[in-house]
């Protein structure tokens, strides 16, 4: 599709679509074969419904709209969308949620310019300045082995890039300078505002992930993309927040693939953890049609497993979902400053770095003070960690020196610093990495500097003399003078990363696909927000993911979607488990966390063993798979043996118990019990140019509670005689999803209320009855007024699921009701609960004014709340297939009435 062509806004009245816009009722339709959007909004006026246009999708991929359904189609709106998806003209309708862009850590992405790095050169300092030589080494394409392809000249040239972000600031020296032919900006638009050139000063987002694919090394830093030689698209979806509407990313994707991207890639995560999420669907199917699709699982890994955002459209089945490794370097944009020692008044001056940290603008930096140390001992661990000495003096004027100990918080110290009228704070350690600090309710202002530098503070004062630290008019500002520098990072770099979300989808595929450097990365950012900044997300490893690709492109002459991700999957790296804290595990992180491992870009590119395999699901007990059948061809030149073996990766709980049914959490419980794996031969020799196939047989782990969920995972290890060692990954469920309650059935996790806005679990008991006023609405009001109990439900969900219903079922009433069946239950109505996808744990409060949602006043009478919850693997018209709630309660009116 040209640009002539591009999808127009639907309607007049939707020109420029805002973020404080509601999305509430924002639905997607894909359109039967053959229709459009015209005949589509015929069909709704004729059935009085009500909508407001957004956008129409027109493309050779998906054909759709989406719209806004408005609070006059219908009281009603899961009726309301089951006839909108009933119209000869609707082949599929979703909700059109709205997520964040990946949400990268680093620092305020919207018009935080301290959290920068200066876009002038360096200024001279006496601290080392963050240089590169002019060969390849930064430490991120060291460790994915770009260094080894770039050092070939191998760069992806020819090779078109289409990024769907915030779009970017392509006036950026180090990305061109330019956009639209002939510059490494080449292509795309703005969706977001409906504009040709997708340019972004505010937001920072894709500015950032385009300098990751594709920065030019004519800048300050030497900062080079890990393919620098690609041409670049960019479909700007996204304002100056992170919100990205699902329609707009739709667009961006669909456009990408129709301008002739070979890859495309996205960092935005939506909610679906479903491969049926229409976003996931569009890009499986530009998959299925030769293009490279790569995603971001998303920034939710403290959620630990079955995470309940951010699923799509890495979900999607061939869209390579990237998992997100620490860079075993940390680049550090630091504030500088001067101190002296001796006397304010000396002459001799020294820099140092330090990060800015708590702010308080009634406390100022600016001036000289004296450092006063809490402690002469820079081994501390537990520094300030209680009351100071009653002869400590008032340390208002002081710049207070204190360790960070591993025995209290430092919002701990910082009490007890301030009960001595601390204001001004110095954080020094326990390593050379620095980060921010929260002083909160302590009136003071804190900054941090590497532990090397708090320790030579140390032994001067022990000496005998006095430090003094200067601070100028600036350092409170965006123009004050600020040096990069890279500090080693043992403890967690090159691990997967402990915010990197995990796997599996529900539908169990092996997700995530496999792993890119993502924290701590130094990129390109906006000009008018500081030109360079470093964030951390699998935002960052996504770009770095599809930089990847492009190289293999070139090196191996091959577009081809499935079998660069076989490759790059049997070369990667698995790691050990790392908690983000101090433990690494000796057992491999599991699958679900890492994938394949880190990619490996030289490996991929000369590798001559190609696997028929990416991954393994075993799926769960239900649907165990037995055996699986592998490919090996051997395309070297000489015979190649291989050594069969496997190695089991961690095996973790997803749930704590099965009494409270409450997810664990990151890092989840471990299991002891592992996958057993046979071989029906431990070695095979395939000749030169041949392929032979594997068979290999799996067994479950045995002995572990299957209530829980436990995954487990390994990799299938192929080392051969020629040095090339493989492995495949492979993941799995010791239970049974299906039999996993969806609605959390204790006490603490769904129970009646009285007052949806204030009760804690366990609610109230069943039966119990409930005194309302002859409603007038449906919906309840926001306070409850004293002497009223509103009949209500908390309904606390455990997992993901495509359909969840919430019906009131008449069980002993006063008069008639028609009732209406729905699945086995003559239900009086249904209340507003869900339209489509949970995607896990969600907590939802639904009232019950009396006022079904049609307008209809029920009798006085005994009811029930009914639940119904469709089972993982389950099948929506079966009613087998639902799990059942029922919560029995009275309603009386204050006023007697009947409907």
């Amino acid at each position: 599709m040209n640009v002539d062509n591009r999808p127009r806004l639907a309607s007049a009245d939707a020109i420029v679509i805002k973020e404080a816009d509601a999305r509430i009722r924002s639905y997607i339709v894909e359109l039967s074969d053959g229709q459009d959007a015209t005949a589509f909004y015929a069909d709704l006026a004729a059935y009085h419904i009500v909508v407001t246009p957004r956008y129409n999708l027109t493309y050779a991929l998906f054909t759709g709209c989406s719209f806004d359904l408005q609070e006059t189609a219908s009281a009603n709106v899961q009726s309301t969308i089951n006839n909108i998806a009933t119209l000869p003209t609707v082949k599929q309708i979703w909700p059109s949620v709205r997520p964040t862009t990946d949400n990268p850590s680093g620092g305020n992405t919207r018009r935080k310019r301290a959290s920068s790095v200066a876009n002038a050169a360096p200024k001279t300092t006496s601290l080392p300045q963050a240089r590169q030589a002019a060969n390849d080494t930064w430490a991120t394409h060291v460790m994915a082995q770009v260094d080894r392809l770039r050092a070939q000249g191998i760069t992806g040239k020819g090779v078109k890039v289409g990024l769907v972000d915030s779009g970017v600031d392509f006036k950026h020296p180090a990305l061109g300078g330019c956009f639209g032919p002939g510059c490494l900006i080449s292509y795309g638009r703005d969706f977001y505002e409906n504009k040709t050139e997708p340019y972004d000063n505010c937001n920072g987002h894709g500015t950032h992930v385009a300098g990751i694919l594709a920065a030019q090394s004519n800048n300050p830093y030497r900062l080079t993309g890990v393919a620098p030689g690609v041409t670049v698209g960019m479909y700007r979806v996204t304002g100056c927040t992170q919100s990205v509407d699902l329609d707009l990313a739709i667009m961006g994707i669909n456009q990408a693939y129709e301008d002739g991207s070979d890859i495309i890639s996205i960092s935005s995560g939506f909610g679906a953890r479903w491969s049926e999420d229409p976003i996931a669907v569009v890009m499986e199917r530009i998959v299925d049609k030769g293009v490279i699709c790569v995603a971001a699982t998303g920034n939710v890994g403290r959620q630990g497993l079955f995470p309940t955002t951010d699923g799509s459209p890495a979900v999607g089945r061939g869209v390579a979902a990237i998992a997100s490794v620490v860079n075993t370097v940390v680049p550090q944009n630091l504030t500088v400053s001067a101190y002296t020692v001796g006397s304010a008044d000396n002459a001799t001056t020294e820099d140092f770095a330090w990060q800015v940290g708590y702010r308080n603008s009634s406390i100022p930096w600016v001036g000289t003070y004296q450092v006063y140390a809490t402690s002469r001992d820079s081994n501390v661990t537990d520094d300030a960690c209680a009351p100071l000495p009653a002869d400590t003096p008032d340390l208002g004027n002081y710049v207070v020196l204190v360790r960070l100990g591993t025995a209290c918080r430092y919002e701990d110290q910082s009490q007890n610093l301030g009960a001595k009228n601390a204001q001004r704070i110095m954080f020094y350690g326990p390593s050379e990495i620095t980060r921010g600090t929260d002083l909160f309710p302590v009136q003071a202002v804190a900054g941090v500097t590497p532990q090397s530098q708090g320790e030579e503070w140390i032994d001067i004062m022990k000496s005998g003399h006095d430090v003094f630290l200067h601070f100028p008019a600036t350092v409170d500002s965006n123009t004050a003078n600020r040096t990069l520098i890279f500090s080693p990072n043992p403890l967690t770099g090159g691990y997967v990363s402990p915010n990197s979300a995990w796997g599996l989808p529900f539908e169990l595929d092996v997700k995530p696909t496999f792993s890119a450097p993502g924290a701590n990365i130094l990129s390109t950012w906006p000009l008018d927000l500081g030109g360079y900044s470093v964030q951390s997300g699998t935002s960052m490893a996504t770009p770095f993911a599809a930089g990847v690709y492009a190289l293999l492109i070139e090196a191996r002459k091959t577009k081809d979607p499935a079998t660069l991700q076989r490759i790059l999957s049997s070369v990667a790296k698995p790691n050990l488990f790392n908690d983000g804290r101090t433990a690494t595990s000796n057992r491999l992180a599991p699958v679900a966390q890492q994938g394949a491992g880190l990619i490996q870009a030289f490996d991929a590119a000369t590798v001559t063993t190609l696997l028929g395999i990416g991954s393994i699901s075993f799926n769960d007990t239900d649907h165990f798979v037995s055996e699986v059948s592998i490919s090996i061809t051997n395309t070297g030149s000489a015979d190649q043996t291989y050594q069969l073996g496997y190695v089991n990766t961690l095996t973790m709980y997803t749930f704590e118990d099965t009494t409270d049914w409450f997810l664990a959490g990151f890092p989840n419980p471990v299991a002891e019990g592992y996958a057993s794996l046979t071989f029906p031969v431990p070695t095979v020799t395939v000749p030169a140019g041949a392929s032979l196939n594997v068979t290999v047989r799996a067994s479950p782990p045995a002995g572990l509670d299957s209530g829980r969920l436990p995954v487990y995972g390994g990799y299938i290890t192929l080392n051969s005689t020629s040095g090339e060692n493989l492995s495949i990954p492979y993941a799995g469920v010791a239970g049974s999803m299906y039999d996993t309650p969806i609605v959390n059935p204790s006490p603490r996790g769904t129970y009646l209320e009285r007052d949806i806005h204030n009760d804690i679990p366990p609610g109230v008991p069943a039966n119990s009855t409930f005194t309302v006023p002859v409603p007038s609405s449906p919906t309840p009001p926001e306070e409850i007024p004293p002497g009223v109990t509103i009949p209500g439900i908390h309904v606390g969900t455990t997992l993901g699921t495509e359909m969840v219903r919430l019906l009131v079922v008449p069980l002993e009433i006063n008069g008639t009701l028609p009732t209406t069946d729905i699945l086995g239950y003559k239900a009086a109505g249904e209340l507003p609960f869900s339209t489509g996808y949970i995607d896990g744990r969600v907590d939802v409060d639904v009232g019950f004014t009396g006022m079904l949602p049609d307008g209809t006043i029920i009798p006085e009478g005994r009811y029930e709340f009914r639940i119904l919850a469709l089972r993982i693997f389950g099948r929506r018209d079966k009613v087998k297939d639902y799990q059942s709630l029922g919560y029995p309660f009275n309603i009386r009116y204050i006023t007697k009435g009947t409907a």
